[in-house]
């Protein structure tokens, strides 16, 4: 089931970069969450590359583009919201056990599953170990927007067709 759905992405990879990024999302599990940098380490690609495959699985809905928030003590992330604005600008860590401010600094861009390709007991690899820190520091929306290589446009607004069309006529 997931090779048709990761069958959008074969024209951006070769043969073994896409079995690799294969048994990647195999090894997830529906919780899971995906950084680019994380991404791009397990999956030997560049920065760009990493990109252009999420967005594909995010168009297809096999993804969803989400907010991180993390501790600005200890790095844990705490919450992943799909709306920006629902972001609280104080938050708590029940490992640090205190109350934050959250920056910009503290707000990282990750992907989580909107549609998890399978139904319990279809996992190859039933063994699951503990992630690793999802979210490295240069994951921050603030480092992404610096760079450039995070188009934010199209998440605050994205017209459709009749909407240009309106736009148009004004």
């Amino acid at each position: 089931m997931l090779s048709s759905q990761l069958s959008i992405i074969k024209p951006l990879v070769n043969t073994e970069q896409y079995r690799q990024i294969e048994n990647y999302f195999n090894s997830l599990t529906p919780t899971s969450i995906i950084t680019v940098s994380s991404f791009m380490a397990e999956n030997k690609l560049n920065n760009q590359t990493a990109q252009n495959i999420l967005k594909e699985l995010v168009k297809d809905h096999l993804l969803k583009f989400c907010f991180g928030i993390r501790c600005p003590e200890c790095g844990l992330l705490l919450i992943s919201k799909e709306d920006i604005s629902s972001i609280e600008k104080t938050i708590y860590c029940y490992h640090c056990e205190d109350t934050f401010d959250i920056s910009p600094e503290d707000v990282d861009v990750v992907y989580a599953f909107e549609n998890y390709p399978f139904v319990s007991g279809q996992q190859t690899n039933p063994i699951f170990e503990p992630e690793r820190s999802a979210v490295p520091q240069r994951d921050t929306l603030a480092g992404l927007l610096a760079s450039g290589t995070l188009d934010m446009c199209s998440r605050f607004y994205s017209p459709t067709d009749s909407e240009y069309q309106e736009l148009e006529h004004l």
